[in-house]
């Protein structure tokens, strides 16, 4: 997020009706941060959906009559604010802090240059004891007002660092493993990779470290009370705009450019969403291994860091001059969310802006109107079978990282596997993302077919899984600079189109489709003679996705473009009665050779039970 925010809006469309909701209920929770100076209208909050809000909140507290924390005097009049606004309503409030980027002296992180970075080490005994002792004290505080439902952690300004080469990690990584982390250093060509190698080992050091992160937080908050919520934005996309396509050798960055060189959360590429610009995962209960996918995170300012820029919305006079989403743009965006599968979508603006953009509200009370009426039908649905799988590869994602002089080429695979993911979506070629650190617990069972986007290097027992998938049957197609596997099919397809445009800052819908339509001469025509769909979705600009109910399918198509209508032919395997699950209406009969033509508005969606 932006450095010297106030104020962030992030609003959460609630897809299962029946209003709010504890964490253990299936359902839905709505939420969005807000400047206790100047609270979003709790009407605002409540037509758009929105059940729960979060606010920057001090780390210093003070220290009450009796001995407990309580609240820093300056901050006591904007909770009272907060507790006036929604203490009737039901909304409850969470509280944001950034604790790494705001450690105790001595436990900070060091760069692969030996400069210290703004930021804790992550496997610092001394930062953690710190950090509990924070949120354990923030949470008795913050617990004087009945308003207050937990926390949102570690929204801001990304201070992370690839690898941390202070003298903690150093000694305990040769503790565990016998071996001297390896240098920060590029590495060219394609390559198998031993499983055990020192490269590939420090890289699960340093993410223990992430894991550690988060279970102390969740370990603090639990000391205090089983009940406040818990989420975190881990990272923002900052590989997509703002700091893409800088130049500057690593010896030389800065400590307050240590944003530079964050981490991919991998979770971001595990659960990709289009319009996705940060992850807003659950932070894990004691029962659960590493972060709980919960969110999508989507700006609705208009040149944020997201994959697609959106230019349609007025700007709006505040700190400076920022570019809005347009009401349309931003309905359209929550519907292809919630088509890809998206249970709860984040929009995030500056709390500053959103006071002046009421109309932003609108787009998302149409989106939310109509979610809510889906309600019953996105809770029971599951993704269908997939036959095409699309690799993203952990190793490759760690021997890119280290770059020369443009940040830009750390990016080249992640950009081809967006961008791949995006022309499968735009082609209504149904998929599944398949991890390369998920192979060997099946992830490549029941693929007819396994797309390698730019895959440069793998793990030796992930090039052995996929050789072996390629002997049976699988077909293994290799699209750009890709490890050598035998059996695999080199593709006549671009798949660094996107990444050379995105590379130059033109991050435009017209790249995007430009991208998709080199996938519709290299890529597309040979999945869809590989595959066999039970339902096949043919449109120009429809983005489709099927899924199974406990009775029938729910078959989902969002119109990607914002002017023209459009149009989606389907056809099914077995023959089936469509109904409009918005409207209610008969549609029609479909297989048997008979096809159903239904028509998409401009940003719009349609949505049909399959029966």
């Amino acid at each position: 997020m932006q450095p010297g925010l106030r104020v962030v809006l992030l609003a959460l469309a609630v897809v299962v009706s029946g209003g709010l909701s504890t964490m253990a209920d299936a359902r839905f929770q709505a939420i969005t941060l807000v400047d206790g100076a100047n609270p979003v209208p709790a009407e605002w909050l409540q037509r758009a959906g929105i059940g729960y809000v979060y606010t920057n909140v001090a780390l210093d507290l003070e220290t009450g009559p009796d001995g407990a924390p309580c609240l820093p005097q300056k901050e006591r009049a904007g909770w009272e604010r907060l507790q006036a606004e929604y203490g009737a309503s039901g909304i409850k409030v969470l509280i944001m802090s950034n604790y790494y980027a705001h450690n105790p002296e001595g436990t900070d992180a060091y760069d692969c240059a030996g400069n210290r970075i703004d930021m804790a080490c992550l496997q610092n005994d001394q930062f953690y004891a710190w950090m509990r002792d924070t949120i354990v004290a923030q949470a008795r505080a913050y617990s004087a007002y009945s308003v207050f439902g937990g926390f949102a952690f570690d929204d801001g300004w990304g201070v992370r660092v690839d690898c941390d080469y202070c003298d903690t990690c150093t000694r305990l990584f040769r503790e565990r493993s016998g071996l001297e982390p390896p240098a920060f250093e590029v590495h060219g060509g394609t390559g198998v990779v031993d499983d055990d190698d020192a490269l590939l080992q420090w890289e699960q050091f340093q993410r223990e470290g992430l894991l550690r992160y988060a279970r102390e937080q969740s370990q603090a908050v639990r000391s205090v009370s089983g009940e406040l919520l818990m989420y975190t934005i881990p990272s923002d996309s900052y590989f997509y705009g703002r700091l893409l396509n800088a130049s500057m050798p690593r010896e030389a960055l800065p400590r307050s450019a240590s944003a530079l060189i964050q981490r991919i959360e991998r979770i971001q590429v595990r659960n990709w969403y289009l319009f996705q610009a940060f992850p807003f995962p659950r932070v894990p209960e004691a029962d659960e291994d590493g972060l709980q996918h919960f969110a999508v995170g989507c700006h609705f300012t208009a040149n944020s860091p997201k994959l697609v820029l959106c230019t349609e919305g007025p700007f709006l006079q505040s700190y400076n001059r920022t570019q809005m989403m347009s009401p349309k743009e931003i309905a359209q965006m929550a519907r292809i969310t919630v088509t890809e599968g998206g249970n709860a979508i984040c929009y995030w603006c500056s709390g500053s802006m959103t006071a002046e953009y009421p109309d932003g509200f609108d787009g998302m009370e149409t989106a939310n109107r109509e979610i809510v009426r889906l309600g019953e039908l996105i809770a029971a649905r599951s993704p269908a079978a997939a036959e095409v799988g699309l690799l993203y590869s952990t190793t490759t994602e760690v021997l890119e990282q280290p770059w020369e002089t443009n940040l830009s080429e750390r990016w080249v695979h992640l950009h081809s596997f967006e961008a791949t993911a995006f022309a499968l979506l735009r082609g209504n070629v149904a998929f599944r993302i398949v991890m390369e650190d998920e192979l060997a617990d099946g992830a490549l069972d029941g693929l007819d077919a396994l797309v390698l986007p730019n895959v440069r290097f793998l793990s030796a027992s992930a090039h052995e899984a996929i050789t072996r998938a390629a002997a049976d049957g699988t077909a293994v197609l290799a699209a750009g600079e890709c490890v050598d596997i035998q059996g695999a099919h080199p593709l006549d397809y671009d798949v660094t189109f996107w990444h050379r445009m995105i590379r130059s800052g033109y991050r435009l819908r017209s790249n995007m489709d430009g991208h998709y339509r080199e996938a519709e001469r290299g890529l597309l025509p040979l999945l869809r003679r590989l595959v066999d769909q039970q339902v096949t979705v043919s449109s120009p600009t429809g983005i489709s996705k099927l899924y199974d109910l406990p009775r029938g399918s729910l078959l989902m198509i969002a119109n990607w473009d914002l002017k023209q209508a459009t149009w989606a032919e389907i056809t099914a395997q077995s023959r089936c009665r469509a109904r409009d699950a918005l409207t209610g209406g008969e549609l029609g009969d479909l297989g048997d050779g008979t096809s159903l033509t239904v028509p998409i508005a401009p940003a719009d969606w349609r949505v049909l039970v399959l029966e």
